[in-house]
C-alpha cells in the first residue's frame, strides 16, 4: 500500500513545474558568475561547519544595487559529548 502511495506521489509531484530563478551563469572555465540587474533585490547564505568553528555568511544586493554583507561565526560551540547506552 505504502509503495502505491509513493508512486501515485511522485508522479503528481513530477508533473509540476518546479523550477526556481536562475541568477547565477556557468561560465566556460567552470566557475559561476551572477551579473546584477538594476532594481533587483536578492539575498542568501552560505553556511559552512567544521569541527571547531561554524560560519553563516549572508550576500546579496539591495533595491539601490548596494551589497549586503554579513557573517556569523561560531567558534567551540560543538562539543563531544558521549551519552550513556
Amino acid at each position: 500500500m505504502r509503495i502505491k502511495i509513493c508512486i501515485i506521489l511522485t508522479i503528481l509531484v513530477s508533473g509540476f513545474n518546479l523550477s526556481g530563478q536562475n541568477r547565477w551563469i556557468m561560465e566556460p572555465d567552470g566557475s559561476i558568475s551572477w551579473t546584477l540587474k538594476p532594481g533587483e533585490t536578492h539575498t542568501d547564505n552560505i553556511e559552512m561547519s567544521g569541527k571547531f568553528i561554524s560560519v553563516i555568511y549572508t550576500y546579496g544586493v539591495d533595491e539601490k544595487g548596494n551589497q549586503i554583507k554579513s557573517f556569523v561565526i561560531n567558534n567551540g560551540v560543538r562539543t563531544d559529548i558521549k551519552l550513556p547506552d
